[in-house]
């Protein structure tokens, strides 16, 4: 879909060029992509809202490797956006806390998970959430 390929590119524009996404991801749920995908399309109306993407797997591979360095990198939007001087930047990210509980159960089933990492924009406007294991960013934007 035509909108679709739009909004992932208006994504695009929020996220560090570290990251290395290949469209949105199967699980958003559809009225919350009909929302955000016209809200993508009338640029002045764009309020802000939420949607996952599927990363490529460089950026996976990445992640697993040297997460650190990685995200140290990963701290400024590919491009301004229309109205804005300067891209957004971001800042340090930080590993998402996990549940010690849900860990342990982890633990005992044999399965073991990446942490994510969390980072927003300097100026509160966005938040990024990635989830390495799942191969998918959560990006949620305020206007």
């Amino acid at each position: 879909m035509v909108a679709h390929r739009h909004l992932h590119r208006r994504l695009q524009a929020l996220l560090p060029a570290a990251f290395e996404t290949h469209g949105l991801h199967h699980g958003n749920l559809p009225a919350t992509l009909a929302r955000s995908a016209q809200a993508a399309l009338v640029t002045a109306a764009d309020r802000g809202g939420a949607l996952w993407l599927r990363l490529s797997e460089r950026s996976r591979a990445a992640l697993a490797g040297d997460a650190a360095a990685f995200l140290g990198g990963a701290l400024q939007a590919r491009a301004a956006l229309p109205g804005d001087a300067v891209p957004w930047r971001y800042r340090p990210w930080r590993a998402v806390r996990r549940d010690p509980a849900a860990d342990a159960d982890a633990e005992n089933a044999g399965v073991t998970s990446a942490p994510g990492f969390v980072t927003w924009e300097t100026q509160g406007r966005a938040r990024l959430l990635v989830l390495p294991a799942q191969a998918t960013l959560l990006c949620r934007w305020w206007r």
